[in-house]
Order: C-alpha cells, then sequence, then structure tokens
C-alpha cells in the first residue's frame, strides 16, 4: 500500500492535531492512530498554525475526504466535535515528520 503524500498545510494541520494536549499522549508524539483523538476546535487550530477558521475548515474537510482523519462534527449533544487520525493518516504523517 503506497502512503499518502502530504502538503505543507496538511501536514501542519495533522502535526498540530497529533500534539493536542487533549490526546491520551498529553502532546507527546503519538505511537500509533489510537493516541490520536482530541477535540475538533478548528478556531484554536487556526489560530496556532496563523490560518483562517475557514482554511483550517478546508483542510479537515479534505484530510477526511482523503481518508487520513475522520471527524466528528460538532452537535447538540457534543458542541465540541473530535477528530483523530486513520491507520492512513497516521503513516502519511509518520512518513513525513521522519523525512
Amino acid at each position: 500500500m503506497m502512503t499518502a503524500s502530504l502538503t505543507d498545510l496538511q501536514f501542519a494541520v495533522m502535526d498540530n492535531i497529533a500534539h493536542d494536549l487533549f490526546n491520551p499522549t498529553n502532546g507527546a508524539d503519538p505511537e500509533s492512530a489510537s493516541d490520536v483523538h482530541c477535540y475538533l476546535w478548528a478556531e484554536e487550530r487556526a489560530r496556532d498554525l496563523g490560518l483562517s477558521a475557514q482554511q483550517v475548515g478546508g483542510l479537515l474537510t479534505g484530510l477526511d475526504t482523503a481518508g487520513l482523519l475522520w471527524m466528528q462534527k460538532p452537535s447538540k449533544g457534543d458542541p465540541d466535535g473530535g477528530c483523530g487520525f486513520t491507520e492512513a493518516g497516521f503513516e502519511a504523517r509518520k512518513t513525513r515528520h521522519t523525512a
């Protein structure tokens, strides 16, 4: 199986999510896809990355569509939503991170 190639902005978003303090690893580098599941919080990610929330939303949607990220959009029962890595997303970030 071929690993997906991430653009600079996609990698920045994936890396920001990977090191989120609300992940089970508390911000440390994840060792597996299951180590990455945190709040969606696109506005905070935008601020961290110097992007607009709309840009981050587009990047998140693209990563979700590509099967690299899963998203649980905010709802009445979960106003924060959530996101995490798929196995393919974990491998894509890991490959880019170690390159």
